[in-house]
C-alpha cells in the first residue's frame, strides 16, 4: 500500500477495487483503466458509480490489440492499436493507419 504525502492531505492507494473491502475516506482504488476516490469513512459495497461515496480522478484508455487483420474498421481518429503483427503501436489518423513515424502500415 502506498502513501503519497500531499502536505496537510494523503492518499492511499489501495490496489484493485474490491466490493468486500471497507475503504477509508481519501483512499484511491483502481477499477480496469481507471481510478476513483473514497468520498467518505467505512466505504463499503458501495459503486464506483455512486458519486456520493466516490470521486473519479482519472480515465485510462484502453489499448487494443492484435494482428493486422483484426484492426477495428470503425473508429475515431487518434485510437490506438496495438499490431501484433507489426510488433508496434499504430494510429488512426481518420483516413488510415499510421505509425509513430506517420507512416501508413
Amino acid at each position: 500500500m502506498e502513501t503519497i504525502n500531499l502536505g496537510k492531505v494523503s492518499i492511499v492507494y489501495r490496489g484493485d477495487y474490491s466490493e468486500i473491502i471497507t475503504y477509508n475516506k481519501m483512499d484511491v482504488v483502481f477499477d480496469g483503466y481507471s481510478s476513483y476516490i473514497s468520498k467518505v469513512a467505512s466505504n463499503t459495497g458501495n459503486s464506483l458509480s455512486d458519486t456520493n461515496y466516490w470521486g473519479y480522478v482519472a480515465k485510462g484508455q484502453q489499448i487494443l490489440s492484435g494482428p493486422t487483420e483484426n484492426r477495428p474498421t470503425i473508429v475515431s481518429i487518434g485510437i490506438q492499436y496495438f499490431d501484433t503483427t507489426l510488433s508496434k503501436p499504430i494510429w488512426y489518423n481518420g483516413a488510415s493507419w499510421v505509425d509513430s513515424n506517420g507512416l501508413i502500415v
